[in-house]
């Protein structure tokens, strides 16, 4: 559900407006996008994942975590995004702990419980990536996998037009009965996909 404004709205103004209802408002490309709040499978499985990646972020002291906090993945035209779960490394914190960095994560995950939702994810996989988060995860509590999307396994230099026309590039399954695994952009985490549908 979107409400198009006569003219593009930036950052600053989207940070100074205020909200009367539960719903997730993100600002793509200057134009406000909403979401209804998600289904229970939704929070059961941001639940589980950031208790996977908050231990494994405590394990190795590896950065900071945040849950369904806003991020400046464009400018001019602005967009903030609001994914479920962003971890940021020791070497790549955020530059700000008030307000949304404008700083890439290395990893953001999105959780998808509605069709309806899964296209307005795959919407914003490019942005992330343009913006060089190095790993996003989708997971899809539906249908009990995770979609992996990685920024080395582009092409470069990235065109986040081109990834969506070409069909999403390079992307990876992960089924209930695999492992999760960070690669070299988390090394050593490690998680059942099942544990995250529990």
């Amino acid at each position: 559900m979107d409400e198009r404004p006569t003219r593009l709205i930036t950052v600053e103004e989207f940070a100074g407006m205020t909200q009367d209802d539960d719903w997730t408002e993100e600002l793509i490309d200057g134009v406000i996008h909403r979401s209804p709040p998600g289904y229970m499978p939704h929070g059961a499985a941001c639940g589980n994942l950031s208790f996977a990646v908050e231990e494994y972020r405590r394990a190795t002291k590896f950065g900071l975590a945040t849950i369904g906090s806003g991020l400046v993945v464009a400018r001019n035209p602005d967009s903030v995004l609001a994914p479920d779960l962003q971890l940021f490394s020791a070497p790549r914190p955020p530059d700000i702990r008030k307000g949304w960095p404008t700083v890439p994560p290395v990893l953001v995950a999105e959780v998808v419980d509605r069709v309806s939702d899964y296209s307005h994810v795959m919407s914003k996989v490019p942005y992330y990536l343009a913006f060089g988060v190095d790993l996003v995860w989708i997971v899809k509590p539906a249908i009990k996998c995770v979609e992996i999307h990685r920024l080395p396994d582009q092409p470069m230099p990235f065109d986040r037009y081109q990834w969506s026309i070409a069909g999403y590039l390079n992307g990876a399954i992960r089924g209930q009965h695999d492992l999760l695994e960070g690669g070299d952009v988390l090394p050593g985490f490690s998680c059942k996909v099942s544990d995250l549908f529990e």
